[in-house]
């Protein structure tokens, strides 16, 4: 291998990890004696140039086109992957400036160390075909995110829901790693793209060994059974914290899936029926974190069963298993992260440093108090329950649309919800009934922020300091939602271009 290529691959990660020791000598250099808030802020800073410097020179190899396979698929620059990594670490620079303002313990340094080396981590597992470094690479994000989720050491509950995560993301390894084995069995190769070459692929080990790679990569997703870590997390850890488990893990781990389904040999009906599982999947995440999110009086936690609820509407696209499906269940997954960023910043201004438990009513009045912040999140919450022209309506279009193009049109009558064309034809219903449902929590929210009858609440702070950072984040997020649902096009064909297999 020439280390001098790999040297240059790899040159925004190794940016990312300088920044990570930069941040982490700030409790123990030149910030020793100030204010957790202040070393935060210094953190902040240093974690920002660091990433700011890495999504410059991803932005630079992505139009240099020199895209490249190195390791037996231990990393694949090619667009996608490119793409989604300046996604990953531009969202990790929304999240530092939005944590920068809150210091949920006087230990600043290792906060923002470990928001950047779990953004490396799903930088990695976006940019591999590999099983064993995807492996390593979903441990480092689990890892990183299991003890922010656990880092307000103030907070028993903060502490419960680490442990609750932890729990289950352990038993989710270990059903990754063992399909892993299963897969290397059966195909001779640990590189999912040599996997059309391999004799005999379609064998019980083979199938067994992908569904347990799938319940791993479930679990990152939150989808339904292995989602029941996702609400206390949400709730629980720092806000920041919560909008990075739900954006940026989610984008990492739905990018490698996309290159996992895609990988699988046999043409697409096969593909399709030997997947037909993740309908049942995606059926379950669309019921329960709908119906569950009904029932919520915490925001995040709200939030927390919404996104369990859009995880099975973007599997819909894995399951047409086509190029249109593909880049629509990416498409959607970077979308709704934006959205998911944006309402977590808001949140985490307003009542974070109230020590509040974000309970929806605690929002009464808010257009009052912070117009600007109101309009935002309005904009990011449409966008979530699907209204156009946001961008989170357009993926939706372009998940069920996937679907229906894959639908069989040589069938009579009679067989018309038979085989693969019933239960695509029943899950895009059961998308759309539940896409309806949803607008219920959602217009709840809204009206508690934006019609109150009654006076604004107190949890709401008048003097809400937000840093120029902050507002260009809030407004730059806002304005691709928009821009994103008006001129969806260049995106998707970016991004189905990178998939037409």
């Amino acid at each position: 291998m020439d280390y001098l290529t790999l040297l240059e691959a790899t040159l925004p990660d190794l940016i990312v990890v300088i920044a990570l020791f930069g941040a982490l000598g700030v409790d123990y250099g030149l910030g020793r004696g100030t204010t957790p808030l202040e070393r935060g802020k210094a953190a902040a800073s240093v974690t920002s140039i660091g990433l700011l410097l890495a999504v410059a020179v991803l932005f630079t190899q992505l139009l240099q086109g020199e895209f490249l396979r190195l390791g037996d698929g231990q990393l694949v620059l090619d667009a996608p992957g490119i793409f989604a990594k300046a996604i990953i670490y531009g969202m990790a620079l929304a999240i530092t400036q939005f944590a920068a303002h809150h210091a949920p313990t006087s230990h600043a340094s290792e906060y923002h160390a470990l928001i950047l080396l779990a953004a490396l981590g799903m930088a990695f597992l976006s940019t591999t075909e590999n099983l064993l470094l995807a492996f390593v690479a979903l441990e480092l994000v689990s890892l990183s995110l299991y003890a922010l989720t656990a880092f307000n050491t103030s907070s028993p509950r903060s502490a419960e829901a680490g442990l609750k995560y932890f729990a289950f993301g352990g038993v989710a390894s270990a059903f990754f790693v063992f399909g892993i084995s299963y897969l290397y069995g059966a195909t001779g190769t640990l590189d999912i793209a040599t996997w059309i070459e391999a004799n005999r692929v379609w064998n019980p080990m083979f199938v067994l060994g992908l569904i347990f790679v799938l319940v791993g990569i479930g679990f990152k997703v939150a989808v339904v059974p292995f989602h029941l870590w996702a609400p206390d997390a949400y709730q629980c850890a720092p806000t920041p914290v919560a909008g990075w488990i739900a954006s940026g893990s989610k984008i990492a781990s739905v990018f490698f899936l996309v290159r996992l389904v895609d990988a699988v040999p046999g043409n697409s009906s096969t593909v399709a029926m030997a997947l037909a599982p993740l309908a049942v999947v995606a059926i379950l995440s669309m019921l329960i974190g709908n119906l569950g999110a009904l029932r919520q009086s915490s925001l995040k936690r709200l939030l927390a069963y919404a996104s369990i609820a859009n995880a099975g509407y973007l599997l819909i696209g894995l399951l047409a298993v086509s190029p249109d499906g593909y880049a629509a269940a990416l498409f959607y997954v970077v979308v709704y992260a934006l959205a998911n960023v944006g309402a977590f910043g808001v949140i985490g201004l307003l009542l974070d440093r109230a020590n509040e438990e974000e309970r929806i009513t605690d929002f009464r009045g808010c257009w009052q108090k912070h117009p600007g912040l109101s309009v935002v999140f309005l904009l990011f919450l449409l966008s979530s329950a699907g209204i156009p022209p946001l961008a989170g309506f357009v993926g939706k279009y372009y998940l069920f649309y996937a679907a229906f193009a894959e639908i069989e049109t040589s069938y009579v009558l009679n067989d018309a919800l038979s085989g693969r064309n019933g239960w695509m034809i029943g899950l895009v219903g059961l998308a759309l009934i539940m896409s309806v449902v949803s607008l219920y929590y959602y217009v709840r929210v809204l009206k508690a922020f934006l019609v109150s009858e009654n006076e604004p609440s107190s949890s709401i702070e008048n003097d809400t300091h937000i840093s120029p950072g902050v507002r260009l984040w809030l407004f730059a997020l806002a304005l691709l939602v928009l821009v994103l649902g008006i001129f969806p096009g260049p995106l998707m064909d970016f991004l189905k271009a990178g998939f037409t297999g």
